[in-house]
């Protein structure tokens, strides 16, 4: 029997619950929660918001919404605090889906944490395309997990461009077949999880999904970045509170915060293109760590 992957969601609520006794905060009280195709989103008062990354929609790679039933029963939540939600969903992490929504609610819990200042002892900025990934240097060995946006903004950098995804490479890049057969352009080599390790290991800089803290497999992939330089963490599911991601070999976070609660929840609800939208309700920040080059 294979062992169970362990549940880092479970040293990061006991982090975050800490941190609000010693500041004698008060968690914010479920209004909503939002289970979209790709992105849950949930709402607390005082703007307790957080999202993150679910697996569903076009990236059922983990199959179809296994019981819709649970996932509607989260109603009787509504009107308590957030933290008896994660309470609840922290034990049904063998549901992706169960763990997605577990995270957008640590999520939430951390916005108001970052507003303070935490992690005390870190920078965190404006995110600057031009700026805060310059230290990617031309000869460089960049991976990136998982297959969006970020690619464009490395791309032309380094040396090599290497992304890994769960995703089919038919899915994600054109093909081209000649005399051989091959996917994306130039310099970027698309890969599947199963080549993780190997790929990782000879790796400069790693650039991880913040949706690896849905599927739990963070911790694996920074164990096989040996000699990377930085390992990063990037997207809205990364909203969680940084000194977690920092304490876990983590050293570039590039994220953001929600700003504007009502329009996020129109987005997810109308269940538009998000890749552009989510600039109309959050801000982007990085935080680099005392040990990044």
């Amino acid at each position: 029997m294979a062992m169970k992957r362990p549940n880092p969601l479970i040293e990061a609520y006991r982090y975050i619950k800490n941190i609000y006794e010693i500041e004698s905060m008060d968690p914010g009280i479920l209004e909503k929660i939002i289970f979209s195709p790709k992105w849950t989103g949930v709402f607390a008062d005082r703007g307790q918001t957080g999202v993150a990354f679910n697996y569903a929609g076009e990236h059922l790679v983990y199959g179809p919404v296994k019981d819709l039933n649970s996932i509607e029963g989260l109603k009787r939540f509504i009107g308590q605090s957030l933290f008896s939600l994660a309470e609840y969903l922290l034990p049904l992490d063998e549901d992706i889906h169960m763990r997605s929504i577990c995270l957008s609610t640590l999520n939430a819990l951390s916005r108001p944490l970052i507003l303070r200042g935490y992690p005390k002892d870190q920078a965190i900025t404006k995110f600057n395309a031009s700026k805060d990934i310059d230290f990617i240097l031309p000869e460089d060995i960049v991976v990136i997990i998982g297959y969006g946006r970020l690619i464009d903004q490395v791309y032309g950098r380094c040396k090599e461009l290497h992304v890994m995804d769960m995703r089919p490479k038919h899915k994600l890049t054109s093909m081209c077949i000649d005399k051989n057969i091959g996917y994306g352009s130039k310099n970027t080599f698309i890969h599947s999880s199963e080549e993780n390790e190997e790929i990782l290991s000879k790796a400069d800089v790693v650039l991880i999904t913040g949706a690896t803290l849905v599927n739990g497999t963070f911790l694996e992939l920074i164990k096989y970045s040996k000699v990377a330089r930085v390992i990063g963490m990037y997207g809205p599911s990364a909203q969680i509170l940084p000194d977690i991601l920092l304490n876990s070999g983590i050293n570039y976070i590039g994220s953001s915060i929600v700003t504007k609660p009502d329009v996020l929840e129109s987005i997810l609800m109308d269940n538009f293109s998000t890749r552009h939208m989510f600039k109309d309700c959050m801000d982007n920040y990085v935080i680099k760590g005392i040990n990044q080059c």
